[in-house]
């Protein structure tokens, strides 16, 4: 319910005696309803003002009710705010505050004056008291009287050039830079007018100004002139010209009043040469500004930079670039590679100018390039407008079809004329106002849109001259313009010459540089799951790439899908993309390195485009599909990465590579230089088992690939292929091949790709006949077309080259296979349907193959199942008869922590089929003479 300030604190150390308040300013805290104020005085009085009331919540105290010889010891506040029921009113977290406002003793000296408050708040209600301590200080300066001044050259129409005829312009600026107010403040020019070498006896005054900070100075401060015929100051009048010619000196006077501290003055004057000075003569022009204070006076003299009086001429500059300087030769259907061509230009001479004309009609340049498109201007100095005329017609005088003075930096061309017609330039830069005031000086910034320049616009190199389309433009160009001017020493409307600038332009083979990039959909995969890649190329130069080939190293790791189905049946999809109106891309040489030592493993892939110009800005993007190759373990890393370049010698020489492609000459992906990327998969947990069911026939018929219906070799990558035993297998979508009565062979292959051993595989075949709809007897036909069906040679054999495994074979007699013992939980099938007798007559076989010390990650085992083909077949003439056969599995695992094994779900993987090729014989007879009975 109350709150307390003192000031000075009775516990901190303070200078209260060095200030003297002399007012006192409350703001009430929220709540509080009552303020007594006691001030305790350096005499030993004390005065008691209050009880106040809010409103308003801040109160001001004009005295603190000592008097002035004795000003306040101790100023104290109190602050109270109760509720009717008796409870604290003022509220938490609100704030008090007591200001007291006064001067420093006089006998105060320079240095730090610091003074500490206290506030308090007193226990009540079970609360706890509070004080707090605030301190504040202020530096102490000496009394300073002194005054800044800086004295100036305006541009004006010269530039700062003392040039006869021309005005030129003066700014003096003076301020108060002590800490007490300034009497008796004159700023003055020259510093004394009645010494040699005063400045106004080679020019006169023209007119004068003056403004103030604040603005109410102003109306204290009169300009006087010094009157030469007189000798004496005088109030400047604008309108004597006699005193304007007579004076020599100009002043501005505080004649009232004090500048405050930090309070300043410019005064502003022009002046034009006078008659008969000469060529030549030099000055320079000073002021003085002075002021008195109560302690002393402060002066300070500055001056302009040293002048010289100069002749009036009338001059420019004029000067080309092109950037870059070299642009790469246009191919058809390519957008073109543009440069942009730079032109600077001045007012170089000591007068102002009405225009300046720049005019770039070189025949032989546009006769080589077009203007693709006009960038910008900067205006020089004074210039507000510009007008762009074009000529279509070769340029001669009379030809140019005008444009509009605009004040855009972006111009356009004149209406109706298109860029590539034409065939050169004029751009006038003139003032909206009509008159001489474009100033000598430059613009030229150093930014986008033009860089360094006055006129900016781009050119792009043809294919062909616009003069001659038989003839290619040439390796070297060059670009001459011309600049003009227009000042008061030509007769009006005409131009003096500036003269010509020239910049050369080379005509380049573009550059060979590819941007490449490899991607994956799926950065995590676990075994058996599908890893497509992309790889995307684009051409990222400026020239052709010709001959382009693509190179891909498939690591040990992963396993090329051949099963993947994409452009035109192969196991890739490509989209391209060309320059519009150029040639598609063709379709590619594609090659698959096969390695029959690692069983068939696709080792690396290869596309290449033979003949092929890859041009700028073309793209190709390719997607083609692994899996995790057997036995990786899991949160292996795998990286893939691929290449891309030239087989052309020298382009490959040169071949550059975006800063995101890596670069390498002479590894993996080819001899030379190719530009790199690559992406990576992880490998996830989990269980997983692959088995694929294979054939091989008659190796001299090789395989047929039923996807595109044609007979393709073994190691074709349009089908798939697993070297064992010496013999070429494939599957689906490929069969083998085989003559009527010859052997086949069946190969069941299961490998490992989880990462968990195996301890059972469970398998059940049923051999091909017509009418056959497969193990699971999903109703689906399998479409075998041999009758009679093939029949057994031989006993299937288990092949478990390295892995200890054994096999329980049974055998049926039944189309129809019974697979309960792959079901989950597995069921025992009817008595009778397996038999573990062989025959060579048995409808299918049953294999459950263990494993005493489990099937690893990576490893692998087969069973081979030998077939013989029928010696003939009922077929209708001509066609290809397939005999399809396919088999199911489940498999069981033991997961880690596991005591026992875990049943994997009961599959049946693609079909495989074996073809008899059967061809149609012909016989026709002719009779072609008399019979031997019938002769004679």
């Amino acid at each position: 319910s109350q709150l307390t300030i003192v000031d000075p604190s009775p516990t901190a150390v303070s200078r209260f005696s060095d200030f003297d308040a002399e007012s006192i300013r409350l703001e009430f805290p929220n709540g509080a309803t009552d303020a007594t104020v006691t001030v305790e005085c350096r005499d030993g009085a004390t005065h008691v003002q209050g009880p106040l009331h809010p409103p308003p919540t801040t109160v001001e105290l004009r005295s603190t009710g000592c008097p002035a010889d004795s000003p306040p010891a101790r100023v104290t506040v109190s602050f109270t705010g109760t509720r009717p029921d008796g409870a604290p009113a003022i509220v938490s977290g609100a704030t008090a505050s007591l200001g007291l406002h006064g001067k420093l003793g006089r006998d105060v000296g320079p240095g730090r004056v610091s003074d500490c408050a206290e506030g308090h708040i007193p226990s009540e209600s079970g609360r706890g008291a509070a004080t707090g301590t605030g301190c504040a200080e202020v530096m102490v300066e000496a009394p300073r009287s002194t005054v800044a001044g800086t004295k100036s050259i305006d541009g004006g129409l010269t530039a700062g050039q003392l040039v006869p005829g021309q005005p030129l312009g003066f700014s003096v600026n003076a301020s108060n830079s002590g800490n007490l107010p300034d009497s008796e403040f004159v700023v003055q020019d020259p510093a004394d007018p009645a010494a040699a070498g005063n400045p106004f006896d080679l020019f006169r005054l023209t007119d004068a100004s003056l403004s103030t900070s604040p603005a109410s100075l102003r109306g204290d401060l009169v300009i006087e002139v010094f009157d030469s015929s007189t000798g004496t100051w005088v109030t400047y009048d604008s309108a004597n010209a006699g005193l304007l010619d007579a004076a020599r000196g100009i002043r501005a006077r505080l004649v009232r009043g004090t500048v405050p501290i930090g309070g300043q003055v410019h005064l502003g004057f022009s002046v034009l040469v006078r008659d008969g000075v000469p060529i030549g003569a030099t000055l320079q022009n000073c002021q003085r500004t002075s002021a008195r204070t109560a302690v002393g006076e402060g002066s300070t003299d500055v001056c302009a930079p040293r002048l010289e009086v100069k002749a009036p001429s009338a001059g420019g500059a004029v000067q080309k670039a092109i950037a870059p300087s070299s642009v790469a030769r246009h191919l058809p259907g390519v957008p073109p590679q543009t440069s942009q061509v730079r032109i600077q230009t001045q007012n170089t001479g000591t007068i102002p100018l009405s225009r300046i004309v720049v005019t770039d009609t070189d025949a032989a340049f546009f006769d080589s390039l077009d203007l693709a498109k006009l960038d910008a201007v900067n205006f020089p100095p004074g210039a507000n407008r510009v007008q762009v005329d074009a000529c279509t017609t070769g340029c001669q005088s009379g030809t140019f079809i005008d444009g509009v003075p605009t004040a855009s930096n972006r111009p356009a061309l004149p209406a109706g004329v298109a860029p590539a017609d034409v065939e050169g330039l004029r751009f006038t830069f003139t003032n909206s106002s009509g008159g001489y005031v474009l100033t000598p000086g430059n613009n030229f910034p150093g930014g986008p849109p033009c860089p360094n320049a006055s006129i900016c616009f781009s050119v792009a190199p043809r294919v062909t001259l616009r003069s001659d389309p038989s003839v290619s433009i040439p390796d070297s160009l060059s670009d001459t313009a011309a600049a003009a001017g227009e000042s008061q020493l030509q007769v009006p409307g005409t131009t003096f010459p500036i003269g010509d600038t020239t910049a050369p332009l080379s005509v380049v083979k573009g550059t060979a540089e590819l941007s490449v990039a490899k991607s994956t959909g799926t950065p995590v995969a676990g075994p058996g799951e599908p890893i497509p890649f992309e790889l995307n190329i684009t051409n990222s130069g400026t020239g052709a790439i010709p001959d382009l080939v693509i190179s891909e190293p498939v690591p040990a790791k992963l396993v090329f899908d051949r099963t993947f189905t994409g452009t035109g049946g192969l196991p890739f999809t490509l989209e391209s993309s060309v320059p519009a109106g150029t040639a598609p891309l063709p379709s590619p040489v594609f090659t698959a390195q096969v390695n029959s030592a690692e069983g068939g493993r696709v080792a690396a892939l290869r596309w290449a485009f033979p003949g092929f110009n890859f041009l700028p800005g073309s793209t190709i993007k390719i997607v083609f599909r692994t899996t995790l190759a057997p036995g990786l373990a899991a949160g292996e890393r795998v990286e893939n990465s691929f290449g891309a370049s030239s087989t052309e010698p020298s382009t490959q020489a040169a071949l550059g590579c975006t800063p995101s492609a890596g670069t390498v000459t002479d590894g993996p992906y080819g001899s030379g230089r190719f530009c790199t990327s690559k992406a990576a998969v992880t490998s996830r947990g989990g269980s997983a088992l692959d088995a694929q069911k294979w054939v091989t026939g008659d190796p001299a018929l090789g395989f047929y690939d039923t996807a595109t219906d044609t007979y393709v070799k073994p190691g074709d990558i349009s089908c798939p292929l697993l070297v064992a035993e010496g013999a070429d297998y494939t599957r689906f979508p490929c069969i083998a091949l085989v003559l009527a009565g010859q052997h086949f062979r069946f190969l069941l292959n299961v490998t490992n790709i989880g990462n968990t051993p195996a301890t059972e595989v469970r398998l059940v075949d049923g051999l091909p006949h017509v009418g056959d709809t497969g193990v699971k007897l999903t109703g689906e036909q399998r479409d075998t077309q041999w009758n009679p069906r093939p029949r057994l040679v031989a006993e299937p054999t288990l092949v478990s080259s390295g892995v200890k495994a054994s096999a329980q074979f049974s055998y049926t007699a039944n189309p129809r296979s019974c697979t309960d013992e792959l079901l989950s939980p597995p069921k025992s099938c009817p008595a009778g349907q397996w038999l573990p007798d062989f025959s060579t007559e048995a409808e299918g076989f049953r294999a459950f193959v263990t494993f005493p010390n489990r099937l690893a990650p990576g490893e692998s085992f087969a069973i081979r199942v030998p077939m013989s083909a029928p010696v003939t077949l009922d077929h209708p003439p001509g066609s290809l008869p397939i005999a399809w056969n396919s088999f199911a599995h489940t498999d069981f695992v033991l997961k880690p922590g596991a005591t026992s094994p875990s049943q994997l779900p009961f599959v049946e993987p693609p079909k495989v089929g074996v073809a008899l090729p059967f061809g149609t014989l012909e016989i026709q007879k002719e009779k072609t003479g008399a019979l031997a009975d019938q002769a004679a």
